[in-house]
């Protein structure tokens, strides 16, 4: 990912769960060609961006189960 898509993610609106309660959490914002993660904690920290595929296919083996504990 380029440094220009991280630059366009920190000005993008970040959202998190609901269901997250006051504990520890992530947000995420969405952009036409990425995704970024960052702590809700840490706003000014760090993002992960991803791909659109990468998103699509981490949000799908979430959702068949691999990261079940």
């Amino acid at each position: 990912m380029d440094g220009r898509t991280i630059e366009r993610l920190r000005d993008a609106t970040f959202r998190k769960s609901d269901k997250s309660g006051d504990l520890g959490c992530v947000e995420v914002a969405f952009l036409k060609d990425a995704a970024g993660v960052r702590d809700t904690y840490d706003r000014s920290g760090p993002i992960l961006a991803f791909t659109q595929t990468e998103w699509t296919r981490f949000i799908d083996a979430v959702r068949g189960g691999r990261y079940d504990l």
